[in-house]
């Protein structure tokens, strides 16, 4: 018996960019935005 995909589990992200990933380290650095602002972008 096939096992169905769970349709509910759909990848809703885009995959960051490393020049996205070293902006956002960058803003924390300078204390721009929170570590909690970050994990939402």
């Amino acid at each position: 018996m096939k096992q169905q995909k769970e349709p509910w589990r759909k990848k809703s992200y885009e995959k960051a960019t490393l020049e996205l990933k070293l902006s956002v380290v960058d803003q924390i650095q300078n204390g721009q935005i929170s570590t909690n602002y970050a994990s939402k972008i």
